[in-house]
């Protein structure tokens, strides 16, 4: 009776014994599977970390490439703004000689300095002869072009005036400077919507020399909001109300 009891217990021992065995498999095996999922948690974040990487990169590479093209449509638009400038410097100085003026250049201005005794009599504002000469001939480098605005400034020096058509030196200077708007809109052809008239008085003297600060500037900036012989686009017709006839 005893071989039975003994090969019980010892069924039993290796039932318990096989028991504990897939008890601490059943732990590997969930401790297996949780370091398994959080490798994969790790390796999901570390994935994401890589494409938001990757996509700062892209982000950054395009601003990049739209930064250097901007840079480059600058260096050419300069480059180009400088020949053009160039041009015109150099058609102006063509039309006059010493006697009657210079021209100088600055921060992207063009500007035409005339003697005043070559257009004036003194203390006058009619144009002479040969200041109308001058004008015409200035004028035809100025009908052609369309991205400009141009500003005459009349300039007198420090002596007062004071007659009864001049008060001052500011009614002569601003009449100086009319006339010659005038004269290149209404004779020479220049379109008027390039055309500023000013008058400094003896404010802005170019000099300790009265004779250098009686002068006429004629200043060409580039216009603002594009070309200023552009043909404007007519306004919509507004829609009739109700009921109208």
């Amino acid at each position: 009776m005893r071989l039975p009891w003994l090969l019980a217990v010892l069924l039993a021992v290796v039932c318990a014994t096989l028991l504990v065995r897939i008890g601490e498999q059943r732990r590997r095996d969930k401790d297996s599977l949780a370091r398994s999922r959080d490798e994969a948690a790790e390796f999901r974040q570390a994935y994401f970390r890589v494409q938001a990487t990757l996509a700062d990169v892209d982000r950054e590479r395009a601003s990049t490439a739209a930064t250097l093209q901007e840079l480059a449509t600058h260096v050419s638009q300069k480059a180009a703004s400088d020949l053009d400038q160039k041009k015109l410097m150099d058609d102006l100085r063509k039309k006059l000689d010493s006697k009657e003026g210079d021209v100088s250049s600055g921060g992207g201005v063009v500007t035409v300095h005339l003697s005043d005794e070559i257009l004036f009599a003194s203390g006058e504002a009619d144009l002479s002869k040969r200041g109308k000469d001058v004008l015409a001939r200035l004028g035809d480098v100025f009908k052609p072009l369309a991205d400009k605005q141009i500003l005459v400034g009349g300039h007198t020096d420090d002596a007062p005036i004071h007659t009864a058509r001049f008060p001052s030196n500011w009614e002569l200077s601003t009449a100086r400077a009319v006339n010659v708007v005038h004269f290149l809109t209404d004779t020479v052809g220049v379109e008027p919507n390039k055309l500023t008239a000013a008058g400094y008085s003896q404010y802005h003297p170019r000099g300790a020399e009265r004779a250098l600060n009686r002068r006429i500037e004629i200043v060409v900036i580039p216009a603002v909001g594009g070309p200023t012989n552009a043909v404007p686009t007519p306004p919509a017709t507004p829609p009739r109300p109700a009921g109208a006839k």
